[in-house]
């Protein structure tokens, strides 16, 4: 072939020439189409053109996704330039460890499960991607198995917040761990009555070694164009500092308070400065720490209150102390002496709020690490400050890091969502997620507890919806960033982890009409500033867990959709062609929307959910969408 027959194949014509025509791109993935919706080869929707619907991007190039605007409604747009909303399942895997109880599967594994089906993981992979696009989910969440990529987005996680702050894992990397703020507290001693201190951790961030390992670590990162968005850390063993705040200081009140968490701000004020040796939480050895003793935290935090007050008289007169503290630095040592580095909170402090009304998890007397409202003004002002600096330095550090690795990656922080159960969390961490971040996890809609639900104290989740819009107000208002929602939608009785009991649990249809409902109320959500904010929305999980005992799977332990057919015996799987269902010991009702077929006949569940989010925002885009 000589160079302009050459030509010719690709639509360039003559060089220079009058037939001279745009190249045409031919992708080797073509185009798919599920239910009347065309998407892209990387989920997009093939009908909706960001261009041509006059969107403006916000995040830079990247390989991959990014971010943009068309008028008021943030979305998320693919590399072949089409509009995409996240449709994403956090946990796609399969399970060594989970062990059957059932009657059809007694003492089988999930993984031996999926052998018999497929012969191996690999023969599964292919599948289960597959199957999932059919469900109109485009995004593999950060705890699925990495191989599981082509064609499905991924999202890429490194658990750095864990594994820093734990010592075998940064020996060869950093001269020593980063010490946890918590573990150093006295008011965090084990049996102390407060809960929202136990099993959780908040590392000394401002320690100049938590970027060293953030550096380290993604060092050995390969950049792909899968890998779309960016976390430092598994944000259930952050939720203590990021949680949900109390009530108090957002102004929303929904239930008893089993979720408010601790001021990350107050720990680091009662914390140790001199940090020699911790507990850790994970395995209870104690560590020790030689090279580097110092809290880079609560020093930062004495710099940041010498410089603002210039004397301890004026700082004592802003705290409403009485006169108490003698000196910035050490006036008798930690827990005995008068000095603010001294503080370790044990002592009753008006200025801490303990002459204040006891509440859930708080008790009369004692100072309180959960309401910042009862603080002295002041006091509240100067921790919300190291709040904020402490919650920036952990996503600053990494948001950095992972961008000179990934140019135009999007980084989110944590993967499981900041707020609580029962509310948003402080202004002082949305503001952090606001200067460092390109979107969140968050907002309100996971927050519409099922009705069999209860809190701590055995009474009823108490959100409406409106509670859960007042929530996502609160959230994007403060932090201003683009909101994906996590939704953990929980089952037993009607699923295959039945035989732990029954847990008064809704069935499949309720529980697939509930999520359908918070997806839609996610997707159509207008904040006060009439913008439309929500990215989308990830599913936990793809299978049911029984390390959990719960049932809040799109399909079973054997595989099986939750799609409402008859398993008991095994058929063709109408939903992976070439493979046969495993048997299950009961019929399960439906949870995706098949009504029993292998056809979606339901737009009020799951499947429908995610179908119902393309036609609305192609009513939103009007007569410009095709």
């Amino acid at each position: 072939m000589n160079r302009r027959e050459f030509m010719g194949t690709l639509g360039l014509g003559a060089l220079g020439g009058a037939a001279c025509t745009r190249p045409r791109f031919v992708n080797a993935q073509v185009a798919t189409r599920y239910d009347g919706i065309s998407y892209s080869p990387h989920g997009g929707y093939a009908d909706l053109d960001f261009a041509a619907l006059g969107g403006q991007y916000v995040s830079p190039p990247h390989v991959g996704l990014r971010l943009g605007r068309i008028g008021p409604r943030w979305v998320c747009v693919d590399k072949h330039g089409k509009v995409l909303l996240v449709r994403g399942v956090y946990d796609v895997r399969i399970w060594q460890t989970h062990v059957m109880r059932g009657t059809a599967q007694a003492g089988r594994t999930q993984m031996k499960n999926i052998y018999a089906k497929y012969g191996s993981d690999a023969n599964w992979r292919v599948p289960m991607v597959n199957r999932l696009r059919t469900f109109h989910f485009n995004v593999l969440g950060p705890h699925s198995d990495e191989r599981l990529r082509d064609p499905m987005m991924v999202v890429h996680i490194r658990d750095c917040a864990q594994y820093g702050t734990y010592p075998p894992f940064t020996r060869g990397i950093i001269a020593e761990a980063v010490k946890d703020v918590y573990r150093s507290c006295k008011a965090n001693a084990p049996g102390a009555a407060e809960s929202g201190w136990t099993n959780r951790q908040w590392g000394d961030w401002l320690d100049p070694k938590w970027e060293q390992y953030l550096t380290s670590v993604y060092a050995k990162i390969s950049p792909n164009s899968h890998a779309q968005f960016y976390y430092s850390a598994e944000g259930d063993w952050l939720s203590q500092a990021i949680g949900g705040a109390h009530p108090d200081e957002t102004g929303l009140s929904f239930s008893s308070g089993s979720y408010w968490c601790v001021h990350a701000g107050m720990a680091i004020l009662w914390s140790n400065p001199v940090i020699t040796s911790q507990r850790h939480y994970r395995d209870k050895v104690v560590y020790t720490y030689s090279v580097d003793n110092v809290n880079h935290s609560k020093r930062r935090l004495i710099d940041n209150l010498k410089k603002k007050y210039g004397t301890i008289a004026a700082l004592n007169a802003a705290w409403q102390t009485d006169g108490y503290y003698t000196s910035f630095d050490t006036a008798g040592g930690w827990g005995v002496g008068t000095g603010v580095i001294d503080e370790d909170g044990l002592r009753p402090r008006s200025w801490f709020g303990s002459n204040g009304a006891p509440f859930y998890g708080h008790q009369p007397g004692r100072n309180d690490a959960f309401n910042s409202t009862r603080w002295a003004p002041n006091v509240k002002v100067d921790l919300d400050q190291i709040l904020y600096e402490s919650v920036g330095a952990f996503l600053g550090a990494s948001a950095r890091v992972i961008k000179a690795r990934v140019p135009g990656a999007l980084f989110g922080g944590g993967v499981s969502g900041v707020g609580g159960a029962d509310g948003p969390p402080r202004i002082p961490v949305l503001h952090a997620f606001r200067d460092h971040c390109d979107f969140m996890l968050g907002g309100g809609y996971n927050q519409l507890r099922w009705a069999h639900e209860t809190d701590a104290a055995g009474r009823p989740g108490q959100l409406t919806p409106g509670q859960g819009d007042a929530i996502s107000e609160f959230t994007y208002r403060h932090a201003q960033k683009p909101l994906i929602q996590p939704i953990y939608p929980w089952e037993r009785d009607d699923s295959s982890v039945y035989y732990f009991g029954s847990a008064a649990t809704v069935g499949q249809v309720v529980r697939g009409q509930r999520v359908n409902d918070r997806v839609t109320r996610l997707i159509n959500f207008q904040a006060s500033d009439g913008t439309y904010p929500f990215l989308g929305w990830f599913h936990w999980a793809a299978y049911d867990q029984v390390n959990e005992a719960s049932g809040w799977g799109l399909l079973t332990l054997n595989d099986n959709p939750y799609d409402g057919r008859d398993y008991r015996v095994a058929m063709p799987d109408p939903h992976t062609p070439g493979r046969t269902t495993l048997t299950e010991d009961r019929v399960y009702g439906d949870y995706l929307g098949y009504g029993g077929s292998g056809s979606l006949v339901r737009t009020d569940l799951v499947v429908g959910a995610n179908v119902n989010m393309f036609r609305t925002v192609r009513r939103s885009f009007g007569t410009q969408a095709r």
